[in-house]
């Protein structure tokens, strides 16, 4: 988990880059609950980029109008780009087409509430719960090889006293 968010940092800031991908994939915690209830808020997307998408697919795309990435289904096309609209929006559709180049692409899974825990790890609370298990384990591994240690010892003592 460390890695995976020095490697999210660095992209995001020394490179520029708001969606890195791993191995051609993307990650993001849906933030609204646009697309319930197949997709709720909370819930983390991993996004595929293909060379096309069909309508009907979920898709997540940058906005620059909102400033922000979005997560809707493909609803249609134009010469402007993709048509979207969100499952729970009452039918209408997004007023700003996906522009073809903005989608970062398809939705191929989704883990359900898994974006409130990267959130967690994310934030300073979450860096430093996993701080401290590390502590704890080592601390835990340091007693328990000690113990063995000091078992040995003794072993070997009480046999070389019967010697």
């Amino acid at each position: 988990m460390l890695v995976y968010n020095a490697y999210m940092l660095i992209a995001r800031f020394a490179f520029g880059n708001e969606m890195p991908t791993v191995f051609g994939y993307a990650g993001a915690t849906v933030q609204t609950g646009s697309m319930e209830p197949e997709i709720g808020k909370g819930d983390f997307v991993v996004m595929k980029r293909q060379e096309r998408y069909e309508i009907g697919e979920v898709i997540t795309y940058y906005s620059p109008q909102e400033d922000r990435y979005i997560t809707h289904r493909i609803v249609g096309v134009s010469e402007a780009g993709y048509i979207t609209r969100g499952d729970n929006n009452g039918g209408s559709d997004d007023p700003f087409p996906a522009a073809f180049d903005n989608v970062v692409g398809k939705v191929v899974n989704v883990l359900p509430n898994v974006g409130k825990f990267i959130q967690f790890m994310q934030s300073p609370a979450g860096l430093c719960c996993v701080a401290a298990g590390g502590i704890i384990l080592w601390l835990v591994v340091d007693l328990l090889t000690g113990t063995f240690r000091n078992r040995k010892k003794e072993d070997k003592q009480e046999d070389e006293g019967k010697d």
